[in-house]
């Protein structure tokens, strides 16, 4: 094991070798590492663990073991460039998630056109086979919820400030924007995909939301907005094995629960990794 770390450590971008370590002692004790922008929420600095700045080191080392164990040396050493971001350093780092729990005799193929004829060239994140089974998968980190909660509370912390009397001050309130998590500016996440109708093959989105989503608001908005030709399903889970998986039909749940090794809830997602 101690040569896995060690190999693991190698690997690291000389940007991360140097990010700060320290222990979380309010949360049991985790060890975090600095990589990553501190928020600037209505011209105020705000400290952050978990979503841009402060991370676990567990799943930093966790990624790139899963990385360095799946992926081909030339795309192995592109994507561990690409975690030197610190903007989309957690996004580069979710990539990898759904090789944690992966059912065995499986084969994934990272970033891969979503049609050979395709002249636009994009890629979906993840092909991933099993038996006869297929699955195209495109990985979302969105943190925009989160930010959109913290500026509610510092308009109440404002409001405080100022003088308002607190029965006055409406209160903050988790934000049920669902539309941004399949929306990032103009581009709509089934806009990576085509119509695809043949049945062993399904098409979704894996999103880490950060935060408490309105259930209901989630299942109308993809029984309702989302084109179901282009996507089967959603999953929406951080790196706990607790997920909530909407599909199309009930029996795609248990296929991808067993494929990528998850527990199916009601629960939101964690925020916590």
């Amino acid at each position: 094991m101690q040569k896995t770390i060690q190999h693991i450590y190698d690997l690291l971008p000389c940007e991360l070798k140097n990010a700060p370590v320290f222990k979380d002692l309010l949360n049991s004790n985790r060890i975090l590492y600095d990589f990553g922008n501190t928020l600037n929420i209505q011209g105020r600095v705000v400290h952050s663990f978990g979503a841009v700045e402060s991370q676990e080191l567990r799943i930093l080392y966790l990624a790139v073991f899963l990385a360095d164990q799946f992926l081909p040396t030339k795309k192995r050493d592109e994507w561990l460039k690409k975690i030197s971001n610190r903007s989309r350093h957690q996004d580069y780092l979710f990539e990898m998630r759904p090789l944690l729990e992966l059912k065995a005799g499986s084969t994934a193929e990272h970033e891969v056109l979503k049609d050979q004829n395709d002249e636009e060239g994009k890629n979906i994140d993840w092909k991933i086979q099993n038996g006869g089974l297929t699955v195209l998968l495109e990985m979302k980190n969105r943190i925009k919820p989160m930010i959109n909660h913290l500026e509610d509370i510092m308009r109440v912390d404002q409001d405080y400030y100022d003088g308002i009397p607190a029965s006055q001050i409406k209160p903050a309130t988790p934000p049920s924007n669902v539309k941004s998590l399949f929306r990032y500016r103009d581009e709509k996440v089934e806009d990576k995909f085509i119509d695809r109708k043949n049945k062993k093959c399904l098409q979704g989105v894996w999103i880490n939301t950060l935060i408490s989503e309105d259930q209901k608001k989630l299942k109308d908005y993809f029984d309702e907005q989302i084109d179901s030709q282009k996507i089967q399903f959603v999953i929406l889970s951080g790196w706990e094995d607790q997920a909530r998986i909407l599909t199309r039909e009930r029996s795609q749940k248990f296929v991808l629960s067993d494929l990528f090794g998850l527990t199916e809830t009601s629960i939101k997602n964690s925020s916590r990794h």
